[in-house]
């Protein structure tokens, strides 16, 4: 038994892959070997597909399986509590990046179930959290800092924002309505797990005012630094679109007492926005 897989690069087709052997990743999952290295295989509603956008991993620690054991096997959602932080983040941006790029016919329903069951994961998780080092301590002992602790430090210079995929300007290829949907999706998912508690307080519960607060003003401080460093005017107008859309869809009907973040200073310098 064999299976075509597409290899998909920013949702472009690039060639078409058969009979090549399934390899087992190391979360569970399953992929193939394209140009020297395992990428995981996804599946729509039409092909199964590779996504080039991936880093891949190294055929060293992907075994070779058979491809009617990887068919039958159960699917990448029971594999969710047994992934480091690290992978289960790059599940979820993947899931994330499908949504966003995906065509009339394919089948999405699955990424979401995915996504889904990453949120109910990073609420489990949240009880390994270990305060003292500001880091996430796996009952599994499989360890990421020769510990068994992942620092939250790389997650912090990303940003929430940054981490649900949200990009802006000449160097982003989302649409506004695709930088919209990440918007809502911060708005109501829990902030994940990579990030520390005191941080995850900061942005309050999900659909709170104070979780909208703290997107709006985050977008607004983007503008200001934008600002001083003589920023992208096109970055800028994305986040003013942004800023008005988080305020025209949430602020207005949420009962928030707090005053809109104001950005009037770049305004003054730069003229309308």
């Amino acid at each position: 038994m064999s299976i075509d897989v597409e290899v998909r690069k920013d949702n472009d087709l690039i060639e078409v892959l058969n009979n090549r052997p399934i390899r087992e990743l190391p979360d569970g999952g399953f992929g193939i070997v394209y140009k020297k290295r395992v990428y995981a295989v996804y599946a729509s509603a039409r092909v199964f597909f590779i996504d080039m956008s991936e880093s891949g991993y190294e055929k060293v620690h992907c075994r070779v399986v058979d491809v009617e054991l990887a068919l039958a096997r159960p699917p990448i959602i029971a594999n969710l509590p047994t992934m480091s932080i690290e992978r289960l983040a790059d599940v979820y941006q993947n899931c994330r990046s499908f949504i966003q790029r995906a065509g009339p016919n394919d089948d999405m329903e699955a990424s979401h179930c995915i996504i889904e069951a990453i949120r109910l994961e990073w609420i489990a998780r949240g009880a390994f959290y270990d305060s003292t080092s500001d880091a996430f301590v796996w009952p599994s002992g499989h360890a990421i800092n020769g510990n068994g602790q992942l620092t939250t430090k790389n997650w912090l210079e990303v940003g929430l924002l940054g981490y649900a995929g949200y990009r802006v300007g000449a160097t982003s290829d989302l649409t506004s309505s695709a930088r919209q949907r990440i918007l809502d999706n911060v708005l109501a998912q829990p902030v994940p797990t990579v990030f520390s508690i005191k941080y995850r307080n900061e942005w309050g519960d999900t659909g709170s005012c104070t979780r909208l607060w703290k997107m709006a003003e985050s977008i607004a401080a983007f503008m200001r630094n934008a600002r001083r460093r003589n920023g992208s005017s096109e970055a800028v107008r994305d986040w003013q679109t942004d800023l008005n859309y988080l305020k025209d869809r949430y602020y207005f009907s949420s009962g928030c007492a707090f005053a809109w973040p104001s950005i009037d200073d770049y305004v003054a310098d730069r003229g309308t926005l």
